[in-house]
């Protein structure tokens, strides 16, 4: 993203974005990336290397120097799977993570919660934003956990099993500084097993879930946001007909804010374009866009991704493109609601930047002080934007009580698998 919108999370702390940890935003100040090869067949060559203390992560995402966190060591976080600092969510405290061992030798953790019920319920996975996201999200910025106790995914079946699956400390391969909490979509093995540590992760914790029963295993599902929701784009193409090692399929995907993972990546050395992959790959699964009608972080359309500067992919309108044409998605629906939480006029994004402008909160900003010498339509534009992108469509940080988390697993829950 632009050295604007790093300014932004710079000067603006309590910007709610600074809390979660988007998928691309920032400039590179630091130019220690390594130049990474890339393929059609598989994007980059190799997974995503872990921040470790022989290979520490230093090129951390913005709103983590914001934290005072400059430098990351571990590869993974231990989530606390509970609500916390939060005025608008119910609390709820699921105990201590769960724990599996990763394909790398890295501890992964998750946060579980189960209906008490002793039907077996349906499956959702939710993966988090980049950056400072992590499986605590859930319950800090969602309302799915509170959902799951009674919402019916299943006729007649009250509640759903839900798991947030905390991401790895990574080398983010960007030219842009994003070192920190990810899901990695740039290594793309969809094979099973696969060597990609997060698409097997995935694998083996529904894997294990399944096995300890109380699963109905033709409804298994994946949400995320951001890079959790371009991660689930492609884990649910991953394994809509091709199983997980233990034969398990997600049935359908419902994402907030995601695009194109398949597309070029912006890594240093300029051969981005041959990450892209050719052909990509095939699998009918139904899936589902909530997003806002101007995001600076994924960008709505193309010309919000000129206006933005967001990276390859990051952009849904390219994605409900692209993954009806050449992934042959045939349910490729999206819902475009505003920065108060209105539906879009047409279910459009805004070729308006005054239009990004019109965000609760976003007045607070000088830059969108109207009649003051600090207004700046440019910089207000960038920041409303931001301020959309870091709102999950629950209808509170919005201010709206517009709950388009109903949408979503409404329409998750028309699909299922044999």
């Amino acid at each position: 993203m632009t050295r604007q919108v790093f300014v932004l999370f710079s000067k603006f702390l309590l910007v709610n974005c600074i809390a979660l940890g988007i998928t691309a935003c920032g400039s590179s100040t630091n130019p220690t990336q390594e130049v990474v090869a890339c393929n059609s067949i598989t994007g980059l060559t190799q997974a995503v290397a872990t921040c470790t203390q022989d290979n520490p992560c230093i090129d951390v995402a913005s709103e983590l120097i914001d934290k005072g966190i400059f430098e990351i060591t571990e590869p993974s976080s231990l989530p606390l799977c509970q609500t916390y600092n939060s005025a608008d969510h119910p609390f709820y405290d699921d105990g201590a993570a769960q724990s599996i061992a990763g394909i790398d030798g890295t501890t992964r953790y998750y946060c579980l919660f189960r209906p008490a019920t002793i039907a077996n319920t349906p499956l959702v996975i939710f993966m988090h934003p980049g950056g400072q996201g992590n499986a605590a999200d859930v319950y800090r910025f969602t309302h799915l956990r509170q959902k799951a106790i009674s919402y019916q995914l299943a006729a007649g079946i009250p509640g759903f099993t839900l798991v947030s699956i905390q991401g790895r400390n990574l080398h983010y391969p960007t030219i842009e500084p994003r070192d920190g909490n990810h899901h990695d979509f740039f290594y793309r093995d969809l094979n099973s097993p696969s060597t990609n540590p997060d698409i097997a992760n995935v694998d083996a914790i529904i894997d294990d879930i399944v096995a300890q029963g109380g699963i109905d295993t033709s409804r298994i599902y994946i949400t995320g946001w951001s890079n959790g929701a371009m991660f689930s784009h492609l884990y649910s193409i991953a394994r809509h007909t091709v199983t997980t090692p233990s034969g398990n399929k997600i049935a359908a995907s419902a994402t907030f804010s995601g695009g194109d993972p398949f597309d070029e990546i912006d890594i240093d050395g300029g051969n981005g374009s041959e990450c892209r992959l050719n052909p990509y790959p095939q699998a009918d699964v139904p899936q589902f866009i909530v997003r806002r009608n101007c995001d600076a972080a994924l960008a709505c359309n193309d010309t919000q991704q000129g206006w933005f500067l967001t990276p390859p992919g990051h952009n849904t309108e390219q994605w409900l493109v692209n993954g009806n044409q050449l992934t042959g998605l045939t349910t490729l629906a999206t819902l475009t609601i505003d920065g108060r939480g209105a539906l879009a006029t047409g279910n459009s994004c805004t070729t308006s930047k005054l239009e990004c402008t019109n965000v609760f909160g976003a007045a607070l900003a000088p830059e969108c002080q109207l009649g003051q010498p600090s207004y700046d339509l440019d910089q207000c534009a960038n920041t409303g934007g931001i301020l959309n992108h870091a709102r999950w469509p629950d209808g509170k940080r919005d201010g709206s009580n517009n709950d388009y988390e109903i949408d979503m697993l409404n329409f998750l829950s028309q699909y299922s698998n044999p």
